[in-house]
């Protein structure tokens, strides 16, 4: 065990022996579930009997513990997160099969992995609701608690969207989701969003009479991040930076061969790193590759500048390679067009709430397949017309270049109201345990609050969570302090609740 001297000993005992030792990517939750509902029957039920557990169709578990004596005239009160993980390693890692390796960094202070994600995102949420159902404290008393553990978030909010209410009964109409990661933030809105496909069906050219000379150009060491929370940061996206710099070579009126280009896995990750394999003829050779590197100078005065270093541990290499078969020259020139078409960044910044990203685009993925090349594009937006007015012009982009545009389903948004009446008692509460003023926000990340709300209507819900750090990637680390914090601020919470008046 690494974490058994941490306090609460009960949270962090819960994570390392269900998040931290069970693989749990996102659709690939069966072994996590498994793992759940055993600690429910051989930990929770043997600690309270009367604590009952359901599931929905789709894998969505549900606990229930009645109220404690004198409690029971309290409102019911459903805590939720999510069980699965966004997994990113710096090197090949077998996220189906092995444990997460938690280590404390040398000052104390923060939990990180041994080179992966950690998965404090949302494991620790969901430790901190379990730990309150059989929290040994005396005093401890509380209205019926209700537990909501939803499948696959990161990847399509699927557990929030087919979250069955008849197989699973939620009787509350508060909310506390505990997928937020700043301590002394109380979140009371979130963007919605909807992914794109971008798909082209090419086949390729082994005809080299022309295309001689090849080269891999590769952009890695990323600090990459959520691409609703850190896209207005400057940060890099890999496949954007290998666009900017074939799109030169293009401009100046050189023509190009695509063979392979891969960058990105997840559609909620700015892309850490990318690689593309070209050809370009002999006599054009000497020009590209000048205009490539005069265009490497300036994306590394920008990103690497002593004074900023946005991105300290970029590279861009350019190796020579043998011949690969490649996209004909007019349909790379469309590849590259398109990709450096696609915006990656904030487009519009709330004009109600100062810092908040209001719109925003991600190209996540680029992929090339044994059929042609495919992209996955991620847009959000608080403001569900403008989500599609960004839509709408991704779909102009690919019809321009003739490209298949299909429009996944998106998902609603969580309209802020601080005057809500919940949202005000969840203040007040959490101000008194911190003796520190609480700020009220949104973020520009997808919840699944947007998504319950519009199943249960008349639910009040914000979110709230530890510090947590640099999440959808290797650098992720929870702050260890702030765990203890959000877990005494979740439990003065419940054991208030009935002084609670809508």
């Amino acid at each position: 065990m690494v974490l058994e001297n941490l306090d609460p000993s009960i949270v962090w005992d819960i994570f390392e022996h269900i998040f931290l030792a069970t693989p749990h990517e996102s659709k690939h939750e069966e072994k996590i579930r498994a793992k759940i509902k055993d600690w429910v029957k051989n930990t929770a039920q043997k600690h309270d009997p009367s604590i009952t557990m359901a599931e929905d169709p789709v894998g969505n578990i549900y606990l229930r513990k009645p109220a404690t004596k004198g409690m029971e005239d309290a409102p019911a009160l459903l805590m939720q997160g999510h069980m699965d993980m966004v997994c990113v390693s710096n090197d090949p890692f077998d996220f189906e099969n092995s444990p997460i390796s938690p280590k404390i960094q040398e000052n104390g202070e923060w939990l990180e992995a041994d080179g992966t994600s950690l998965g404090a995102d949302n494991g620790i949420g969901v430790s901190l609701a379990l730990a309150t159902l059989i929290d040994p404290d005396p005093s401890f008393s509380h209205g019926l608690l209700e537990v909501l553990i939803t499948v696959d978030e990161e990847t399509g909010l699927t557990g929030a969207f087919e979250l069955d209410i008849t197989k699973i009964p939620i009787e509350s109409r508060l909310m506390l989701n505990l997928d937020s990661e700043e301590l002394g933030n109380i979140t009371i809105g979130s963007a919605g969003g909807g992914d794109s496909k971008m798909e082209k069906e090419l086949s390729k050219s082994s005809e080299y009479s022309a295309f001689t000379k090849f080269y891999q150009l590769s952009v890695s060491g990323l600090i990459g991040g959520h691409s609703g929370g850190d896209i207005h940061l400057p940060r890099a996206n890999a496949n954007k930076i290998i666009a900017r710099m074939m799109s030169k070579i293009l401009i100046a009126g050189w023509i190009p061969v695509i063979s392979q280009w891969n960058g990105g896995s997840k559609h909620n990750a700015i892309t850490r790193k990318s690689k593309l394999i070209f050809g370009i003829k002999p006599n054009e050779e000497t020009k590209a590759l000048e205009l490539l590197e005069i265009e490497k100078s300036a994306i590394f005065s920008y990103f690497k500048h002593p004074d900023t270093n946005f991105e300290p541990n970029m590279e861009i290499s350019l190796t020579e390679v043998g011949p690969e078969p490649y996209f004909i020259p007019g349909e790379s020139a469309y590849i590259i067009h398109t990709c450096n078409l696609i915006p990656s960044q904030v487009i519009t910044a709330s004009p109600t709430i100062t810092g908040l990203t209001e719109t925003s685009n991600n190209l996540a993925i680029v992929e090339t397949t044994s059929t042609g090349i495919h992209l996955l594009l991620s847009s959000r937006s608080s403001v569900q017309a403008d989500l599609e007015w960004v839509r709408d012009q991704l779909a102009q982009i690919a019809l321009l270049n003739e490209w298949q545009f299909t429009r996944e389903k998106a998902y609603p948004g969580w309209n802020p109201e601080p005057e809500n009446s919940f949202i005000k008692f969840v203040k007040g509460v959490y101000e008194a345990e911190m003796n520190a003023e609480v700020e009220l926000g949104a973020v520009h990340g997808g919840l699944e609050t947007g998504v319950i709300g519009a199943l249960i209507p008349g639910i009040s819900m914000v979110a709230m969570g530890p510090n947590i750090e640099n999440p959808h990637s290797p650098d992720e680390r929870v702050h260890i302090n702030s765990v203890a914090k959000m877990y005494q601020i979740l439990k003065q919470i419940l054991m208030k609740i009935k002084e609670f008046a809508p």
